[in-house]
């Protein structure tokens, strides 16, 4: 049910070279946590997972689909945050490890999860996405950003609400290396995930992200990107990672500078 997204030493060797800190990326198969809610029952899955006021907002949700989501994204987050803490790759954590761990949102509406519910400096800075059939989740002490998208034609009607004019020729790079749906999909996913990076409360539109560049790179892509501040005029430059997962893209940004003794030992 949970696996780590990308798995070769080539794929976590480029990672590290992209960004200054560390990032783990973990997924939940959103089918299988469906199955096992029902198998073992609500109380028993978030009773593994879930802390006691995350429980409350788990039972807030009245419809399954949301459930599954918002506990398939919150999942992925702890487990990813217990590996940038631990410096590992394991998947399986003890009840008391994910326990513990709170995912909470700032002012700006980003979530945060603090390793302990009265030390707010114990935190590290997370991503959730989620689409039909997975949820994905990345953790660094640094702002990242991260999204999953199925690929469907649809992104072909809408293509013209997110993909400028400029950005065009980034399209033919891109199908060099994948087929044009999955092409469209990746800039989606890239521009999306910039955009959980924002720091104002003024989100970044697609239209104030301009792509300036595309390359390949092992297996993926590296994707260059400016972004306009909001309500300074400036840009600042962004690089995200993306790839293809399956029927699905993906893209992961990490941005902004690192917490101040994030990499300091917590006891979890």
């Amino acid at each position: 049910m949970i696996s780590n997204i990308f798995h070769s030493p080539e794929e976590k060797n480029l990672l590290s070279a992209l960004f200054l800190s560390p990032v783990h990326i973990v997924r939940v198969d959103l089918d299988l946590l469906k199955k096992s809610l029902e198998q073992c029952g609500e109380k028993e899955i978030i009773r593994c997972y879930l802390s006691s006021k995350e429980k409350e907002q788990f039972s807030e949700y009245r419809y399954e689909k949301r459930k599954v989501e918002w506990l398939g994204g919150r999942v992925a987050a702890k487990c990813a945050s217990l590996q940038l803490l631990h410096k590992t790759s394991q998947t399986s954590w003890k009840k008391a490890h994910c326990q513990r761990l709170v995912i909470a949102q700032e002012p700006n509406g980003k979530p945060v999860l603090y390793f302990c519910p009265d030390n707010q400096e114990k935190r590290a800075h997370i991503s959730i996405s989620h689409t039909k059939g997975i949820a994905v989740a990345a953790a660094s002490w640094r702002c990242c950003g991260v999204d999953i998208q199925l690929v469907t034609e649809s992104l072909e009607r809408v293509k013209s609400r997110f993909v400028a004019g400029s950005e065009e020729q980034f399209i033919d790079t891109l199908t060099e290396q994948y087929d044009s749906r999955m092409s469209l999909a990746l800039i989606w996913s890239a521009k999306e995930a910039i955009k959980k990076t924002a720091q104002a409360e003024h989100l970044p539109g697609f239209f104030e992200i301009c792509l300036v560049s595309a390359q390949r790179e092992n297996k993926g892509v590296r994707l260059k990107a400016n972004v306009k501040v909001a309500g300074t005029g400036e840009e600042e430059i962004y690089t995200v990672w993306g790839n293809q997962v399956g029927g699905y893209s993906f893209a992961l940004t990490c941005h902004g500078e690192e917490e101040n003794g994030s990499q300091r030992a917590f006891n979890v």
